[in-house]
């Protein structure tokens, strides 16, 4: 297919191939048309997957709509993840970090300016912010403040793989499992 077909299912978070859980972990691929109704559960109205390119240059555009995303999932090891301001406030950018409860944190961080647009009479720019300091695995309050403004959004570190119990670090154990 395109490759406007193939950026917007990533951009949507809608996996092409899947693995089966059991031992052979043999992989599926996902027909156009499931992938296509998926799109459209979603909420991403699409009638024909030729036309993906023209909802993906939409999607596109709205980002540079709003600051921040509402929510940021991201890896202990790869806490990364971007903000839209404009480029008059790049001087005053500030990121503020705190826990759940309120107990502010300092961390250090990296910006990169990752792209520039130009809307109206305004040029954004979209920046890549890399926490470097060490964090918990939890959900923290991010504040970007540039200026005069100030936006929120939640970040959500998880931890880089799931917790195994000692006793299957060595062997396979079997039993049941009933998911919630």
């Amino acid at each position: 297919m395109s490759e406007s077909w193939d950026l917007l299912l990533e951009k949507l978070g809608i996996a092409k191939t899947f693995c089966d859980a059991v031992q052979k972990h043999k992989q599926y691929t996902v027909s156009d048309d499931s992938l296509l109704k998926m799109v459209n559960y979603l909420g991403y109205p699409l009638k024909k997957i030729e036309d993906s390119a023209s909802l993906l240059e939409k999607l596109e555009n709205k980002r540079w709509q709003y600051a921040l995303e509402p929510i940021y999932i991201v890896r202990g090891n790869n806490k990364i993840f971007d903000a839209v301001i404009k480029k008059s406030d790049i001087e005053t950018f500030d990121l503020l970090v705190s826990t759940e409860n309120g107990e502010d944190i300092v961390v250090l961080y990296q910006t990169q300016l990752i792209e520039e647009k130009k809307i109206g009479r305004t040029i954004y720019t979209k920046l890549q912010i890399t926490i470097v300091s060490e964090l918990e695995s939890q959900y923290y309050n991010l504040t970007v403040k540039t200026g005069k403004n100030e936006y929120k959004s939640i970040l959500a570190v998880t931890p880089d793989k799931c917790y195994l119990p000692q006793v299957l670090q060595k062997r396979k154990l079997w039993g049941y499992a009933v998911q919630l």
